[in-house]
């Protein structure tokens, strides 16, 4: 029976793989949700490309995943970290709709054709939130 196993780089600046029984690599990515529902971060091994940094989009245009992303209805903000990259939604979106748009599109312009893994998501906890709403916090300050 083969095992799974996971190798963490030396280098930050190289992916996080991930060996599966047919020796196929992942590139993981993680969904982080804030306060505010309308802003959702997404983390990675693998530094994001610097703003005016060109891909190819599938259809031998060159694209950068910002101007990607902001292309992409109910998107009205991106920006990036150099391992996160953070985008804004329209209030009448849903990341339901949205999150498949993000995935295809950092799988476009970033996955080097691996298979995208999504980790694990984080959520504010519950509670956490209702402090905040009791405190007179307006979420989308957060």
């Amino acid at each position: 029976m083969e095992t799974n196993t996971v190798t963490v780089p030396a280098s930050p600046e190289t992916i996080k793989e991930v060996t599966t029984s047919s020796e196929e690599k992942m590139f993981e990515i993680r969904f982080e949700y804030h306060p505010n529902d309308d802003i959702v971060t997404v983390h990675t091994r693998k530094k994001f490309p610097r703003y005016d940094s060109q891909f190819s989009d599938g259809e031998g245009k060159q694209k950068s995943l910002h101007r990607s992303l902001l292309g992409t209805q109910g998107v009205v903000k991106v920006s990036t970290g150099e391992y996160e990259l953070s985008v804004t939604k329209g209030n009448m979106f849903t990341w339901e709709e949205l999150k498949p748009k993000i995935i295809t599109s950092l799988k476009k312009h970033f996955s080097d054709g691996m298979k995208i893994k999504e980790l694990p998501e984080s959520r504010p906890h519950p509670d956490y939130l209702a402090s905040l709403r009791h405190q007179g916090s307006d979420l989308r300050d957060f």
